[in-house]
Formats: C-alpha cells, sequence, structure tokens
C-alpha cells in the first residue's frame, strides 16, 4: 500500500471544509488501492454523514472526474461520482495535492463479497449503459483514446516508461551486489521471469500492430473495472468506482474482467456467461481480448517493479510490491491468462 502523504489530517478536514462546506470531525484512513501517488479516507461529520475522500498528488486528468460525473448525471445508476465544491468544481487544489470527495458508500468489494449470478448480471447491464452513453463534444474531446502502444499504455497509467522500467531491472540483474533484500529479491525475479516478461512485450507489440491495422469500434469504458472496483453495498445494490483510466478503447477493454478476469477471483466460463447475458450477449474480439490481457500483465508488472526499484518506497511498501509481483505468474493468474489468450488465436 502507498505511504501515507506528509500532509496533517487536520489540513485536510480544514480543506474540506473549506472547499465543500461539509463539517467534517473525522477522518479515517482506508486502504485502498495500488496507486503510490494516491491516497484515500472516510470523513465523517458529528452528525453520522459519511464521505469518501482521495488525495491525489499533483493534478488529476478532468476526464477521471468529469465522465462520472456526466454518466450518474444522465441515467447510469451504477456510478459513484465526485461531488461539486462550492464553486462548482468536481476537485480542489491542495497543492500540492488534489483533493475529491464522494458519496460514501457503505459495502464490501465484489472481490471479497464475492459475486453472485445476479450481481454478474447487473455488472454486465452497468458496463452496457456505460459503452453506450454518447457524451457531450466537449467532454469526449478530452477523453483519451486507445493508440494501442507501450507509450500511451504507460503514460496513461502515470507510471515510467516502459524501457525505463526494462533497463531498470537488467541493470540490478547485472549488479554484484543488490543494496537491500527488496532489491535482491528483485534481480531473483527478473533472473528467472525475463524470458517471460520479454516475450509478453513481444506479443503485447505485434497485438498493438495488427489492431492499429484493423481498429474495432471504441466506446467508452472504464478501463480498470475488476471486482475490486465495484462495490455492493447493504442493499445488495452494485455500484463501480475508481474512473481514474477512463479511455475509448474497444469493449474487450473492459469485457476481459466479466471474460476470465484476471485470474486472482472466480471468473470462469459460468460467470462470463452470466456476465455476457447482462451485457447483451455479445461477440467478442479475440484480438482485443488478447491484448488486453496483455495490457494488464505488462502494466501490473511494471509498476510493482518501479515501486521496489523506487528509492523512496518504504521497505513494507517494496516487500508488498514484491509479494504482489510473484502473484502474476502464479498458476491461473494474468501472465498465465495472457499467455492462453495468446494460444487461442493460433
Amino acid at each position: 500500500m502507498p505511504d501515507r502523504p506528509a500532509l496533517p489530517e487536520d489540513a485536510i478536514v480544514a480543506a474540506i471544509q473549506r472547499h465543500y462546506g461539509l463539517p467534517v470531525t473525522a477522518l479515517t484512513a482506508l486502504t485502498l488501492g495500488q496507486d503510490v501517488a494516491a491516497w484515500t479516507y472516510r470523513a465523517a461529520t458529528a452528525a453520522g454523514a459519511a464521505y469518501f475522500l482521495k488525495l491525489r498528488h499533483g493534478r488529476i486528468p478532468a476526464a477521471t472526474l468529469r465522465v462520472p460525473r456526466f454518466l450518474a448525471d444522465h441515467g447510469a445508476t451504477a456510478v459513484v461520482a465526485p461531488l461539486p465544491t462550492r464553486s462548482g468544481q468536481l476537485w480542489a487544489d491542495l497543492d500540492p495535492f488534489t483533493l475529491t470527495v464522494y458519496p460514501f458508500i457503505d459495502g464490501t468489494a465484489g472481490m471479497a463479497y464475492g459475486l453472485q449470478q445476479r450481481h454478474w448480471l447487473a455488472f454486465g447491464a452497468a458496463l452496457r449503459q456505460v459503452h453506450d452513453t454518447l457524451l457531450s463534444p466537449d467532454l469526449a474531446r478530452i477523453v483519451p483514446r486507445e493508440a494501442f502502444t507501450f507509450a500511451q499504455l504507460f503514460q496513461r497509467q502515470r507510471q515510467s516508461p516502459w524501457n525505463e522500467v526494462v533497463a531498470g531491472l537488467e541493470a540490478l540483474g547485472a549488479a554484484a551486489d543488490a543494496e537491500s533484500p527488496e532489491l535482491q529479491a528483485l534481480a531473483g525475479w527478473w533472473q528467472t521471469q525475463r524470458p517471460v516478461v520479454l516475450a509478453l512485450a513481444g506479443r503485447f507489440t505485434a497485438l498493438g500492430a495488427q489492431l492499429r491495422r484493423s481498429p474495432p469500434p471504441l466506446v467508452l469504458c472504464h478501463a480498470d473495472i475488476h471486482p475490486n472496483n465495484l462495490l455492493i453495498d447493504h442493499d445488495d445494490r452494485l455500484w463501480m468506482v475508481d474512473w481514474d483510466e477512463v479511455l475509448y478503447a474497444p469493449k474487450e477493454c473492459d469485457l476481459m474482467m466479466g471474460v476470465g478476469g484476471l485470474g486472482v477471483y472466480p471468473a470462469g466460463a459460468r460467470e462470463a456467461r452470466w456476465f455476457l447475458a447482462g451485457y447483451g450477449s455479445p461477440a467478442v474480439d479475440g484480438v482485443a481480448l488478447a491484448f488486453y490481457r496483455h495490457v494488464r500483465a505488462l502494466s501490473d508488472i511494471g509498476a510493482y517493479a518501479e515501486q521496489v526499484l523506487h528509492k523512496t518506497s518504504s521497505a513494507a511498501a517494496r516487500r508488498d510490491a514484491l509479494r504482489r509481483l510473484a502473484r502474476l505468474s502464479a498458476p491461473g493468474a494474468i501472465v498465465t491468462l495472457a499467455q492462453q489468450a495468446d494460444r487461442g488465436l493460433a
């Protein structure tokens, strides 16, 4: 998990009161997400009202806030959208951070809850509603469009360029002695996984080139809608959260999460049937599906490796990243799923 920001909690509370006019009296840090530049909190008032707070280092792309607000305002009932400030903005500047506030959904993440048939059906239907949405022209212009390249993928996810991550891993592997146990462990991981990772990168490039030559239709996508970005509230209602990666892309960018998933939650043939029935029984493009499995495998590898390589990360954060990195190559996990999707095209 990301280390806590160097910002007193009373300064965060004062910013909420100043920008949003909310009489927050208590702030509870939450251990959610993998973004090392973002932190989450539950903010509560003396009267018992609760809000979800996200604090990010640096600026937030406007599309990641305006798109869910547009969706919620235009009938997408499963979307959790940011609340406006007193001035009507969807964020507040708290230099060098950006502050956003959302309704607090009292519930459980889909991965921990365990999605049942009714949830898979609702998940598919909610995604179809998003994919069918036509944004206003001014908003559509600022939403990124899939380019099927490494450069766009790592820029969009605010990660170091892929070639820099690989160069760091290569240098580490060549070093006689790493300077910490975490770097030593990363060097050992790279020694065994290097051929697999480079093969994934090669296939990503080839699949991306194929899709650029013959691009599928692009639709509005959440682009990170795994079950940990789904909430099931106490009324058994499903909600979609965390729109940081919003993107115009082939529908398989989102459908991947219900068709096989990431290998860390049940998303087999039965679940896929439920999910696709909720969506409307679409035809699934095998090339696009394989591409997005490679997207996920490589972006996760890059993110976790970068966190271990980053000298400002704590030892605990590095160890957590190493554990996550090792799990990516476990049987049935995302690396295996990407390889299987690729073999399925032969």
